[in-house]
């Protein structure tokens, strides 16, 4: 089980990262801040040179750029999402990224998880219901409002990608090591962001005003995502270790991010949403198990 306290760092420094992230983005557009720390990240990446490899199979560079641009979606909209909703709610819905991956799981990894864990699932579908239903639990349709705020939507839509992001991670991490995944991540999200910066926002205009308000925060939402990936990478790659139980132990972060960034941002029905996230974080354990 060495690959779960790989995760579990990685679940606080993730969780640490959407606190401060969520500081930025209250003077900034999410492409400009994405912009600004892919780039640092990418930076601070090239430290791990050295044990960097390039001589893999053109499959393999395809794949990383299948996750790489699926991640810039999902990035894109997700953080989108944590700048216009409140962070307590925001980050416990992406514990049904499980949900999605139990189905990659199955079908292109051949995991089969237990009836446990299917419970463990379940406990994170009603733990979502309940996030939505928000304080108006007696309502039973009020979670669907959901479809009706973009924002919201914007979040689920990223879980997808998030889940197909996790998928491919498994099956590169196989064969590519963590280091060359994790900086050649970062230099094609880079590319991405800075194309759309260039062609539909105010280009370098907008990533200097994002080091200016962001000042030091940027480097430190850099470092954070630097060690938050290469732990998850590290778990992901261990020999034995499920993808349809690595990313639950990782959303173990939203419940960091709740707490911590809930009462610092002074968010409305904290205890609601905490005691919700409670319940998805008790079936990330069952799916653990």
């Amino acid at each position: 089980m060495d690959w779960l306290i790989l995760i579990l760092l990685s679940a606080l420094f993730f969780g640490a990262r959407q606190v401060v992230s969520k500081k930025v983005l209250m003077f900034e557009h999410a492409t400009e801040y994405l912009t600004a720390t892919c780039l640092m990240a990418f930076l601070f990446s090239l430290f791990f040179l050295p044990k960097m490899g390039m001589d893999y199979p053109a499959m393999m560079w395809f794949l990383m750029y299948l996750k790489a641009l699926s991640l810039t979606v999902g990035w894109l909209l997700a953080s989108r999402a944590l700048r216009h909703l409140e962070i307590s709610y925001v980050t416990p819905l992406t514990n049904l990224t499980p949900v999605f991956l139990l189905v990659w799981g199955y079908f292109l990894l051949h995991e089969v998880p237990s009836a446990t864990q299917y419970i463990g699932v379940a406990l994170l579908i009603f733990g979502a219901y309940w996030l939505q239903a928000d304080h108006h639990f007696t309502s039973l349709l009020k979670p669907w409002s959901i479809f009706r705020n973009k924002f919201s939507l914007f979040m689920i839509i990223a879980i997808f990608f998030y889940s197909i992001c996790a998928a491919l991670d498994k099956v590169i991490l196989q064969v590519v090591d963590p280091y060359t995944l994790l900086a050649f991540t970062y230099f094609v999200l880079s590319v991405h962001y800075l194309v759309v910066q260039f062609f539909k926002y105010d280009g370098l205009k907008d990533i200097k005003h994002a080091f200016v308000k962001g000042k030091y925060l940027m480097f430190i939402i850099a470092l954070l995502m630097i060690f938050s990936d290469i732990f998850y990478y590290m778990g992901v790659a261990m020999p034995g270790a499920m993808i349809s139980l690595i990313i639950p132990v990782k959303r173990t972060s939203t419940l960091v991010a709740a707490i911590v960034g809930g009462r610092l941002f002074h968010d409305h029905n904290l205890v609601y949403r905490i005691a919700a996230c409670v319940v998805m974080v008790v079936g990330v354990i069952l799916v653990v198990i």
